[in-house]
């Protein structure tokens, strides 16, 4: 899982006379601002020694105490001035030269300065940590409490640190100091921090004022043990000897029967899953895979997906993961970076993916059943610390880079994760995030490890929230993966969260909004942080009311972080600094990329293996006194949009191809609330300009749609900063001639047009949009998409897919999909079951599901001639509203019969919910002065709990029904195929007797939401309304 990212902006301005430095106190901006004090005392031998070191030099001590808090302060910025970064640079120079500066107002009585010279770079720009202006004034004479109120504590300075030597009545040699602060900025236990820093500054360079700066630590001894090892004892025993497939060997052993996998309305159990990944595995050995060969796969979501990643793991091959959505060129470059010697995809999707110079293995063509390929685990010995896996991210020189994971650091994470959210066999874990982002890992294969469910959602499941919504309420897993942003889109779907699924989120910085949401409406919350260069996470908190929402908690099992500065030193508490992290977790490197990897994994100066390495992470963050992290932005041009990591320069370079581009820089930019894009800018050569669809076509044909930017923005030049660089914060907001509109504007010709222009202005931020403009040229991107459709289908009432933005992506075209649906489909038809016969027709009602399937046996067994009609429902989203009230949906039947001219007299005929369904439909018809001849009722049955409104739980009612499976099944089949149905039918029944076991509690009784496992998500939530409606119908009399 990749690192975060937040936009940047100044908090607070530096003025030109104050110095800037970036204050280490938690929530600081909650609090209303006033001023505090704090006083403390100089030691009496530091303060002798310093008055020594004063005398001896010949300097004003007020320069020392000066020097002392302007290091002090250097170290709280994160950042040194180039004088303070000169390691031979003494404390005595130091002091010397602040002694020597014009700034520096020293007479017999005080010493004042405003530390200009100090120079702190403005903050990281996280709006988690503000900006601070510094006073200093040293006093040597006396000064009453009311002049240094009026001449010290009404200064705008947000903290002041005053010394004096004659406060009060106080002996010769000692020295006193305050701190005034403003507390909306700093706390109190903060100030004591600076102070015992600043107290500790000063008691080592009283004993040797000529010693290095370099080597003075503002951090005491007792610190440095919290900040390396108590906020890091993280070690945990771990079976390093197992890789990630034989642990899940150990739950085939365990639980063979138990299901494991499940998509749609497949599922495999354990053993199955096995088998069937075994007998996999020793096929790709007979075509040449090796231990540590790279192999592909390139597959869209299904049980194959599962399949495939155990069989290469169980092989000893290397797992790269390959986005079938990626463009070709992408996916080429990935090919080519990573050596594969061969690549397993499906047919359908091979003539779309690049040139194979390995094997290319079609898994819809594998004979998974045939007897020569041995189902048994394969006992390949594997070091644990060979790859398991390389995954790629984005690179700043335009190639991608991958990511080497190995199997012991894989492990680790998996089992941290199943103790830490306590992830056990009697939970399931809804998949829905993309293969080529690494938290797939973690849904895919934490549940495999830990005995539980792993249930892959399609990929209309988990692009679509209300699809989302629907399984989530269908099948009701334990546990679910999400980044912020799509969590947001649930929410704003309509769910409301559920107190029985933990959440699992993280990939980019967790909002306050939605970790409210997600604590109050979820079993809990767990927000989780990690690169992918420390195998998908590092660090985790259980998101609750008493910390902030950018709070990212400690490290994981086996896992070391260290906040540093830019000389590699420790920080502070509540200082911020760039994140470090080492441990178990750590990536082998990148792919074929030495220098890259000698730039980012680093010597670990905290440990005493000369071969231990920490990742540099170029995240900003600082800790807090309660041992958790706080996440504050990035340090660099990395940006999080949407869950995905990117670096600009990537872009960049790409773009740089064009030959007509002179100069690039993308950045991202959030100029409507909510809403980031990136940009790009760019300048051209000579009059040459490149048109906005060509250089989107150009980047589209290397990049993914994630990385596409919303906006071309053409300059005449790049706005500079004083040091020749371009000034980001400078560059214009982008206009809609920049953002790709068609050439040949053409206005909505309808209402339907009209509306839809109206909502792609409002979800775009575009002003005028033709019918003819394409939703991605536009800046549209997936999960703007998926919003567009929602509001979409609520105007209209609609129920288009969300492919159809993807097929061709304009108003024009929606307009007419929505023109083709909105003729309403009726709710019901009459289909013919047997040959024309004349007189009065039987009508046979459908089942439960909709279905007619005991109609055929019914009609064998009839005998004479007779006109069989069916009455086939359409049960589809489109009635959803009705289906869970019985009579309302008896008066739909009605309606449909007396459409269809039939005057009567009517003859129906129903088995067992068709019976019911008869009676009511019958009973409505003689309401309406229909004659109703003849009603059929077929092993029917009303529970009589059901009509005393007894309150038996919903699922003890499908317990009956599943009771009753054999005999219904049976019946409908017809003689001739029950032995071959018998097998069939013992399956299902023990499937569903299984789901019911895994879904019930301490007590006896079943929740109202169905189980984990379930065949089609809007098809399961339509049968569970009819069975409710059912359950909860009451008959009226009937003569």
């Amino acid at each position: 899982m990749d690192d975060y990212d937040v936009e940047s902006h100044s908090v607070a301005d530096a003025h030109r006379n104050e110095c800037t430095v970036s204050n280490p106190t938690e929530g600081c901006l909650a609090r209303p601002s006033s001023l505090d004090r704090r006083r403390f005392e100089i030691p009496a031998d530091v303060a002798a020694n310093l008055k020594k070191t004063s005398q001896s030099h010949g300097i004003e001590i007020a320069a020392l105490l000066l020097a002392a808090f302007k290091w002090t302060l250097s170290r709280y910025s994160g950042h040194k001035e180039p004088r303070l970064s000169n390691p031979s640079l003494s404390f005595l120079e130091l002091a010397n030269h602040l002694s020597s500066q014009d700034h520096v107002f020293i007479d017999s009585q005080k010493l004042w300065t405003d530390l200009t010279e100090i120079d702190f770079p403005k903050s990281q720009g996280s709006p988690f940590v503000p900006e601070c202006k510094v006073r200093f004034l040293c006093d040597s004479s006396s000064i009453s409490r009311t002049d240094l109120g009026n001449e010290f504590g009404n200064d705008d300075a947000d903290i002041s640190l005053f010394i004096r030597s004659s406060f009060e009545q106080l002996p010769a040699d000692c020295l006193r100091g305050q701190v005034d602060y403003k507390t909306d900025l700093w706390d109190q236990s903060s100030i004591e921090r600076l102070i015992g820093h600043l107290l500790h500054v000063l008691s080592v360079v009283s004993l040797d004022v000529q010693v290095p700066i370099s080597g003075i630590s503002i951090l005491s001894q007792s610190e440095r043990d919290q900040l390396i090892h108590q906020f890091n004892d993280t070690y945990a025993e771990y079976p390093k000897h197992l890789c990630v497939h034989e642990l899940f060997e150990l739950q085939v052993d365990r639980n063979p029967d138990s299901v494991a996998l499940v998509f749609e309305d497949q599922q495999l159990t354990y053993s199955e899953l096995n088998a069937r990944a075994n007998r996999l595995a020793r096929f790709l050995q007979s075509q040449g895979v090796n231990p540590q060969s790279p192999v592909g796969l390139c597959l869209d979501r299904s049980l194959d997906l599962v399949v495939s990643i155990l069989a290469i793991l169980k092989a000893g091959a290397v797992y790269v993961p390959l986005d079938p959505d990626y463009p070709a060129k992408r996916l080429e470059r990935m090919i080519r970076l990573s050596h594969l010697t061969h690549l397993v995809t499906h047919s359908s999707l091979a003539d779309a993916l690049p040139v194979m110079h390995g094997g290319v293995v079609l898994i819809d063509q594998v004979e998974f059943e045939n007897d020569h390929l041995d189902s048994n685990s394969l006992g390949i010995i594997q070091l644990q610390l060979n790859p398991a896996y390389v995954i790629f991210t984005s690179g700043s020189s335009g190639d991608p880079n991958g990511v080497i994971i190995s199997h012991q650091s894989l492990l680790n994470l998996l089992l941290d994760v199943a103790n830490r959210v306590g992830f056990s066999a009697a939970d399931s874990l809804l998949s829905v995030t993309t293969p080529c982002f690494d938290i797939s890992l973690l849904e895919l294969l934490l549940p495999l490890v830990s005995g539980g469910i792993v249930d892959v959602a399609s990929r209309e499941c988990s692009s679509n929230p209300h699809a989302t919504i629907a399984r989530l309420k269908s099948r009701t897993p334990t546990y679910l993966f999400s980044t912020p942003s799509r969590l947001e889109l649930l929410f704003n779907a309509g769910w409301k969260g559920n107190l029985s699924i933990q959440i699992l989120t993280g990939g980019e910085r967790l909002s306050s909004e939605v970790a409210s949401k997600l604590i109050n409406g979820c079993r809990c919350a767990w927000n989780l942080y990690g690169p992918t260069e420390t195998t998908i996470l590092s660090t985790s908190i259980q998101s609750n009311t008493s910390v902030p929402s950018h709070c990212i908690g400690r490290p994981i099992s086996n896992t070391q972080v260290y906040v540093l500065d830019s000389g590699g030193e420790l920080v502070p508490i509540g200082v911020p600094g760039e994140l470090y992290i080492g441990g178990d977790g750590l990536a082998h490197g990148y792919l074929n990329r030495p220098d890259l990897t000698a730039q980012r994994f680093v010597p670990n100066p905290f440990s005493k293996d000369p071969d231990s390495k920490l990742y540099r992470t170029g995240d900003l963050c600082r800790w807090r006194s309660d041992g958790n992290l706080e996440y504050l932005g990035r340090m660099d041009h990395q940006v999080k949009l949407r869950g995905f990591r990117i670096e600009l320069g990537e872009i960049e370079s790409i773009l740089s191809e064009q030959p007509q581009i002179s100069q690039s820089v993308v950045v991202l930019r959030e100029d409507r609330p909510g809403d980031k894009k990136l940009v790009a800018y760019y300048t051209s050569k000579a009059h040459d300009h490149p048109s906005v669809a060509s250089l989107r076509e150009h980047l589209g044909s290397k990049l993914p749609e994630y990385m596409i930017p919303a906006a071309f923005v053409k300059l005449d030049a790049l706005p500079l900063t004083p040091s020749g660089k371009c000034d980001r914060r400078s560059l214009p907001a982008p206009q809609q001639q920049d953002i790709g509109l068609h050439d040949n504007y053409t206005p909505p010709r309808n209402s339907i047009e009209v509306q839809l222009t109206q909502i792609w202005s409002e979800a775009l931020g575009i002003d005028r949009i033709g019918i003819h403009d394409n939703f991605f040229a536009l800046g549209g991107h997936s999960l703007l998409a998926v919003r567009l459709f929602a509001r979409i289908n609520e105007r209209f009432k609609a129920t288009l897919p969300l492919s159809l933005i993807f097929q061709g992506g304009t108003i024009a075209q929606l307009a007419r999909s929505i023109q083709r649906t909105s003729k309403e489909k009726p709710f019901a038809e009459l289909i013919p079951l047997s040959e024309f016969h004349e007189g009065p027709a039987l009508i046979v009602l459908p089942g439960l599901n909709g279905e007619l399937l005991y109609s055929k046996s019914l009609v064998e067994r009839i005998g004479r001639p007779i006109n069989v009609i069916g009455l086939q429902p359409h049960l589809d989203t489109q009635h959803i509203n009705i289906y869970g009230d019985f009579k309302r949906l008896a008066s739909q039947y009605v309606k449909t019969l007396l459409a269809s001219q039939h005057c009567g007299p009517f003859r129906f005929i129903g088995y067992s919910y068709g019976g019911i369904l008869g009676f009511e439909i019958a009973r409505q018809l003689r309401e309406l002065k229909h004659e109703v001849s003849f009603v059929g009722i077929i092993d029917t049955g009303i529970d009589p709990a059901v009509t005393i409104r007894d309150p038996i739980p919903f699922g003890q009612h499908l317990v009956r029904a599943v009771a009753n499976l054999p005999r219904w099944t049976l019946f409908n089949c017809g003689p001739e195929n029950r032995k071959k149905t018998l097998r069939k039918l013992y399956f299902k029944t023990h499937y569903y007797f299984r789901w019911f076991a895994s879904m019930g509690k301490a007590k006896f009784g079943f929740e109202d939401e169905f189980g984990t496992h379930s065949r089609h998500d809007g098809r399961r939530e339509i049968l569970r309304l009819l069975f409710r409606g059912l359950i909860e119908y009451v008959p009226e009399f009937f003569d």
